[in-house]
């Protein structure tokens, strides 16, 4: 068998199908779980600020709101 299985820590994640445990390696997260990138653990999120804002716009809340609006309510991520 090739790698270490024994030492592999698996995703915390539950199958939709069947319920069983995501057999691929986790990633620690801050919340103290491991995710796999499958779902979720390589995702940081949007990085620039022109990136949130079009991520908010998509948003069901921010429907009827301007880019100008929006960029107003949101904080930098730094």
């Amino acid at each position: 068998m090739v790698g270490r299985p024994s030492k592999k820590i698996q995703c915390m994640a539950r199958r939709k199908y069947d319920g069983q445990q995501c057999q691929a390696k986790g990633i620690l997260k801050n919340n103290g779980r491991y995710i796999c990138k499958l779902h979720g653990g390589m995702s940081y999120g949007q990085r620039t600020t022109e990136g949130r804002i079009k991520a908010l716009m998509n948003l069901k809340q921010n429907k009827n709101k301007t880019y100008e609006e929006i960029k107003r309510n949101i904080q930098p991520y730094y």
